[in-house]
């Protein structure tokens, strides 16, 4: 299976088959079916990274030499620059994180993932006028970050339970980027009706590193910060969407990353449901 891996230049392509290399004779069984021949490095940023900034991204993209068959779909890495100037340890721990993030893609959350599509298609075609842009791109950021809370808690859970040799330093900037404040949307962006689930998102992402950190001192932290997201989260909406929030809590904390047989279920509730909010 071919695998396009995107790094900012030319410059980076020998130190990115370098890592690409040395975690493939790491990890056995490796996450996905691929062969360093099977790598393809191509220059230049991925759009989704000069959108969000971040170190690294995984998705399916369209089989070009496939083409005209458009069901056809191969993993497609990127790498940030900034990637680059962190420590060796962490450079591997997050590209393996990507690469989990393909394999779910490919089995376990493969329905999730076509739905995915579905919808931002479906927003995409969406016609927004006057002040109501400002709500709207809101809504979509917070819609499409409970989406991507299935993936997270999926990568997060199989790389705790598979990789025992991942260092504290990677888990630790885990809890500090994502655990202990997982913010979404700047609080100045956030209306009335998308509070609730803004506040749902920080909760279950502290809950994630509950589950998977070991450190006493992580631990004590988000334990010490439960209480406070608990209370935001009650304050900002009523009891029966709290409720209906309760249960999607339970529901995507349970899921499993484990088998690699597709799971039925899309994991699209909530950002049906934000989606269909109005300002």
């Amino acid at each position: 299976m071919k695998v396009l891996l995107g790094v900012p230049s030319a410059d980076y392509e020998g130190e990115a088959r370098t890592l690409w290399q040395e975690l493939t004779s790491k990890v056995s069984p490796f996450p996905v079916d691929v062969s360093d021949a099977d790598l393809e490095v191509f220059h230049g940023r991925c759009d989704d990274l000069l959108l969000t900034g971040d170190e690294a991204s995984a998705t399916l993209v369209f089989d070009v030499d496939a083409l005209p068959d458009t069901t056809r779909r191969i993993p497609r890495l990127c790498l940030g620059q900034q990637l680059f100037a962190r420590p060796h340890e962490i450079q591997l721990a997050v590209l393996l994180h990507e690469i989990v993030h393909i394999r779910l893609n490919l089995g376990r959350l493969r329905k999730h993932f076509s739905r995915g599509s579905q919808l931002e298609e479906g927003v995409g075609y969406q016609v927004v006028l006057g002040d109501e842009i400002i709500f709207a791109e809101a809504r979509n950021r917070v819609a499409f970050g409970l989406l991507g809370l299935v993936d997270e808690i999926g990568v997060d859970r199989f790389m705790a339970t598979q990789y025992a040799w991942l260092s504290t330093d990677y888990w630790d900037a885990r809890h500090r980027n994502f655990y202990l404040d997982a913010q979404l949307i700047a609080d100045k962006d956030i209306s009335l009706s998308l509070r609730p689930y803004a506040a749902f998102y920080r909760l279950v992402a502290l809950d994630l590193g509950l589950m998977v950190l070991k450190a006493s001192s992580s631990r004590d932290q988000l334990v010490a910060r439960r209480a406070e997201y608990v209370d935001a989260l009650a304050t900002t909406c009523d009891e029966e969407t709290a409720s209906w929030l309760e249960r999607s809590r339970i529901k995507l904390l349970a899921f499993d990353p484990i088998p690699i047989e597709p799971d039925p279920d899309a994991y699209d509730e909530l950002c049906e449901r934000v989606l269909a909010l109005t300002a």
